[in-house]
C-alpha cells in the first residue's frame, strides 16, 4: 500500500511512495502516529492548513506577513519536521529527503521567530559534525532569508554558504539550503544570485546539485536567447527544409510541443485563436515537434486544421525516443515552451 503527501511548494517536497514498515517511535511532540501511512496523513494535513497561510511564495519573505501568521505558522513547521524525522527512523533510504526538508523547515522556522528552533540550531551548531553541518545549513539558510533586501549582509552569509560548499561538498544539507535560495528567488542582487549559482555548478557533488547545474546550464542558454537575432531552421514533417528567416518582417511564434504533452494541447486553443486573430496582421506560428511517431503527428494534424502552420520534425530523432534536436540544441528540458521573435 502507498501513501503520498503534498506540501507547498515553496518548501520543494518531493511526493513519496510509502511502504507499510514496523512502528517506530515518534518525536515526544508529535501526535501518537505509528505507521508511515499515519504520518503522511499527518503531514498532508500540516501542509494543508500550511498552504492558506501563504497567499504566494513571496509572503514567506515579507516581514509583515511573517508576522501576522507567525503563532499558526511556527506549530504546522515543527510539526512537519517531526513528522519527517519519525519517516526517516522508518525508512532510512529517505535520509537525503530528510535532511533537506529538515533544514529548509528549521529555517522557515527561525525566519517566523520561533526561538526555541533558532537555539537549538545554534547549540547543534556549535557541536561535532554531521549534525553541526546541518545545523550551520539551516542558520544560513535563515539568515540569508532574513537579510534578503540587505546586499552587504547577504554577501556575508554566501561567505558562510561558501566555505560550507567548499569543505563539505558532498553534503546533503548544504546542497538543499544553496538550492532552496536559488528556487526561493530571494537574493538582494543578481550578482549574489549567481554565485550562488556558481557554489552549485562549481562547487557542490552531491547527485542534486549535479541535476540542478544541469538545468541552471539548461536555463542560461535559453536566458541568453533573450533580445538576440534567432533563426529557426530544420526539417518539416515530410522532410522539406524550412527556415524562420523567410519570414523576415513578421512576428513569429514558435511553439515547442508534442501530441502526447498534455499541458501542451492544453495552450493550443490559445495558440490558434492568437494566429486566427492576429494572422493577417503579419503574425506567424512555426511548430516545433516533439513527437515520436510521424503517424501520430500527422493523424493529429489531420484532426485539427485550426493549426495549419508548418511543423518542424525530425524522422531520426523520433526512431530513436528522442525529442527534436532543435528543442534540445536551445537547452529546452520542458514542453511547452514558446519562443517569441518580433519583425527585426
Amino acid at each position: 500500500m502507498a501513501a503520498r503527501f503534498t506540501l507547498p511548494a515553496i518548501l520543494m517536497f518531493a511526493c513519496v511512495s510509502i511502504a507499510s514498515i514496523a512502528a517506530a517511535d515518534s518525536p515526544a511532540t508529535q501526535p501518537a502516529v505509528q505507521t508511515p501511512d499515519q504520518i503522511a496523513a499527518d503531514l498532508n494535513a500540516a501542509g494543508q492548513q500550511f498552504g492558506p497561510l501563504l497567499n504566494s511564495p513571496a509572503d514567506l519573505l515579507d516581514p509583515a506577513k511573517r508576522a501576522a501568521i507567525a503563532s499558526k505558522a511556527i506549530p504546522l513547521l515543527q510539526r512537519m519536521d517531526g513528522d519527517f524525522i519519525a519517516l526517516g527512523k522508518l525508512q532510512p533510504q529517505m535520509a537525503d529527503q530528510v535532511i533537506a526538508n529538515h533544514v529548509q523547515l528549521a529555517a522557515m522556522a527561525v525566519l517566523y521567530g520561533d526561538a526555541s528552533t533558532e537555539a537549538a540550531l545554534k547549540q547543534t551548531a556549535a557541536g561535532s559534525a554531521p549534525d553541526s553541518i546541518v545545523a550551520q545549513s539551516a542558520l544560513v539558510l535563515a539568515d540569508w532569508w532574513l537579510n534578503k533586501s540587505d546586499a552587504a549582509a547577504q554577501q556575508k552569509v554566501l561567505d558562510r554558504l561558501q566555505a560550507l560548499a567548499h569543505d563539505h561538498p558532498e553534503d546533503v544539507s548544504v546542497t538543499a539550503i544553496s538550492l532552496a535560495i536559488v528556487q526561493s528567488d530571494s537574493s538582494a542582487t543578481p550578482d549574489l544570485a549567481a554565485s550562488v549559482k556558481k557554489i552549485i555548478t562549481d562547487d557542490l557533488k552531491t547527485p542534486q546539485a549535479q541535476a540542478a547545474a544541469q538545468q541552471l546550464a539548461a536555463q542560461a542558454k535559453l536566458e541568453a536567447l533573450v533580445g538576440k537575432p534567432l533563426v529557426v531552421s530544420g526539417p518539416q514533417l515530410g522532410g522539406k527544409p524550412f527556415t524562420t528567416a523567410d519570414w523576415k518582417g513578421k512576428v513569429i511564434l514558435v511553439d515547442f510541443w508534442a501530441t502526447w504533452c498534455g499541458p501542451c494541447l492544453d495552450e493550443l486553443p490559445r495558440i490558434s485563436k492568437a494566429y486566427a486573430d492576429y494572422h493577417a496582421k503579419g503574425l506567424e506560428v512555426l511548430g516545433v515537434s516533439n513527437d515520436y511517431s510521424a503517424n501520430d503527428l500527422e493523424n493529429f494534424l489531420v484532426q485539427h486544421t485550426e493549426m495549419p502552420w508548418p511543423q518542424l520534425f525530425d524522422s531520426a530523432a523520433g526512431q530513436q525516443q528522442q525529442w527534436n534536436p532543435i528543442t534540445l540544441g536551445y537547452g529546452i528540458e520542458g514542453i511547452p515552451t514558446m519562443f517569441l521573435i518580433d519583425k527585426k
